[in-house]
């Protein structure tokens, strides 16, 4: 099939779905199976393709018009300008996230760290970080062997994954520069009002955080003082109703924890989202 014809019946099929955006997200798909920029696909449109590669695009399509996440669908998405890829085995990464990312590049100032990224699911955080810093070091944790399964796709030699139900399975070491976690948070009660999108196709394992949405940070934060040297940061995303549920916990942590230096950072909208709590330094 020639790749102007592809397109069009792509952008047909797409149209119930996507409407007036029917021909750019056919593009998208296209160009996403290909590996080929925009321009190669308006420089040759009577271009023949393989039979895989229709039959590549004309899946991808199926799987939306049953409702699954562009991201699923495509195996693959953007996260701070960078392609990592996706299954319904972890979370599709948030734009709110890259504000615990953009947190961590301004305060994390050492050429050589190691840190330590709790519920990594996709890898996303630490890839990024990784990324970013040529010699930072990471250990990887999640629990669900499918969704390590992802992250290691998305992170190379310089992170180690680890299977794990938290961070007690570590040894209090003092060897972590920082920490990153990005565990489940949603409430009981918001589980109910998710999206469908959400709701049907991405893991409620990985979004489920008990009847105030803190049960996982419960577990997780005690650990943590054992794992940072002193003066060590922790950099935790939470969910917009959390701040004083967050803010108690560590409350009860004060003799590990400085809580002059926690704080709770916003997101573009506004909403509290990424807290940033340091041991102390002796």
């Amino acid at each position: 099939m020639q790749m102007q014809c592809l397109l069009q019946e792509t952008s047909r099929r797409l149209r119930e779905l996507d409407g007036d955006l029917a021909r750019r997200k056919a593009e998208e798909i296209v160009l996403h199976v290909l590996g080929c920029s925009r321009s190669e696909l308006l420089l040759h449109p009577r271009k023949t393709l393989s039979r895989l590669d229709t039959e590549a695009v004309a899946g991808i399509v199926e799987r939306r018009l049953a409702g699954m996440p562009p991201a699923y669908a495509l195996g693959a998405v953007y996260f701070y300008n960078r392609e990592f890829a996706v299954s319904p085995d972890v979370l599709i990464p948030r734009p709110e996230t890259e504000v615990l990312v953009d947190l961590v590049l301004q305060d994390e100032t050492s050429e050589d760290a190691l840190f330590l990224d709790m519920g990594t699911g996709s890898g996303c955080i630490a890839g990024t970080l990784l990324a970013a810093r040529s010699r930072w070091r990471a250990v990887a944790i999640d629990r669900s062997r499918a969704a390590l399964g992802v992250a290691a796709r998305n992170l190379g030699a310089r992170a180690m994954l680890l299977r794990a139900d938290c961070a007690d399975a570590l040894r209090p070491s003092r060897a972590f520069d920082f920490i990153t976690a990005n565990l489940p948070y949603v409430s009981c009660g918001e589980m109910a009002s998710l999206d469908a999108s959400v709701r049907n196709f991405e893991p409620h394992a990985a979004l489920d955080g008990g009847k105030d949405g803190l049960d996982l940070y419960r577990r997780f934060l005690p650990c943590c003082a054992g794992l940072l040297r002193p003066g060590g940061r922790l950099y935790c995303e939470i969910g917009e109703t959390q701040e004083q549920g967050i803010r108690e916990l560590f409350a009860a942590l004060a003799p590990d924890f400085d809580l002059g230096c926690l704080v709770v950072h916003r997101d573009l909208c506004g909403r509290p989202r990424v807290v940033r709590a340091a041991t102390h330094h002796t």
